[in-house]
């Protein structure tokens, strides 16, 4: 019987090793009931901000939303993808939310030695899907980054003068190793 977790998802081994990387600069707590990274949901940010804020016991968490973009293969081989994701940071102070960008810049925009850092944290950490181990199945070849002009989505936003945001898309490409459809 086929099992989803066969299937490869990468947002999960990126977001895991960012993740690490806010930690190490101090930037979140090193918490495994915090989740600091999280996807795109409907709904009142501001009510996840507040629940945030309690679960971390900081004034201003940081947390940052990720939506999958773009899906397409570079190339004719049809095991190679290429994949982006949108982090947007969010954070009411903005110094911390500038660093915290900084952070993931500098981790990912260096491209195949973003993916060799990556596959080598995949291949020393887990991921668990509640209970169940998430199979490391992704194995990454090239990373860049991109800094989002949200100047004029900032002026439309009513929340700004309680958060800050920042918007990074992330281009990587990667091969699944196992998969259902071998």
């Amino acid at each position: 019987m086929a099992n989803t977790m066969q299937l490869a998802l990468p947002p999960l081994f990126i977001n895991g090793y960012i993740r690490q990387q806010l930690i190490d600069f101090g930037l979140v707590p090193n918490n495994p009931d915090f989740t600091p990274i999280m996807p795109v949901q409907p709904g009142d940010i501001s009510m996840y901000y507040d629940d945030l804020k309690a679960r971390s016991g900081e004034s201003y968490p940081l947390f940052v939303q990720y939506d999958r973009l773009i899906r397409f293969r570079p190339n004719h081989f049809y095991r190679t993808k290429r994949e982006q994701i949108l982090y947007t940071l969010n954070c009411g102070n903005f110094d911390k939310k500038e660093m915290a960008s900084r952070v993931i810049i500098e981790a990912l925009d260096r491209e195949d030695a973003t993916a060799q850092d990556i596959n080598l944290w995949v291949s020393n950490n887990s991921l668990y899907d509640g209970t169940t181990e998430i199979p490391k199945n992704v194995f990454f070849h090239n990373f860049k980054v991109y800094q989002v002009d949200q100047s004029r989505d900032l002026v439309e936003l009513s929340s700004v003068k309680d958060n800050y945001w920042d918007k990074i898309i992330i281009e990587y490409d990667y091969h699944t190793t196992d998969s259902y459809y071998n």
